[in-house]
């Protein structure tokens, strides 16, 4: 897969599975989806992100009450990085 500079990759990790997106955009308004997953088994996290992002990418992960997959995001090389909470 090719690897674009300015991509955001969302995360959503819940305690067995996870939902990710990898969109490209100047904005919210203008983003494109390149790819999607959802209901992923959380033991294929590692494999699907080191075949879908890379470290010019800025991860956007919702950790609310998985705030251990934030250890995980900070411990990869990645550019840049945010946690949001929902709710």
């Amino acid at each position: 897969m090719s690897k674009n500079k300015g991509r955001v990759i969302g995360l959503d990790v819940h305690p067995d599975s996870f939902a990710g997106a990898v969109l490209e955009g100047s904005d919210p308004a203008r983003a494109k989806v390149l790819s999607s997953s959802t209901r992923v088994e959380l033991e294929q996290l590692e494999q699907w992100a080191l075949r879908q992002t890379s470290t010019e990418d800025t991860l956007v992960l919702e950790a609310s009450g998985n705030a251990f997959a934030r250890d995980w995001a900070q411990g990869r090389d990645t550019g840049q990085s945010s946690c949001g909470e929902s709710g």
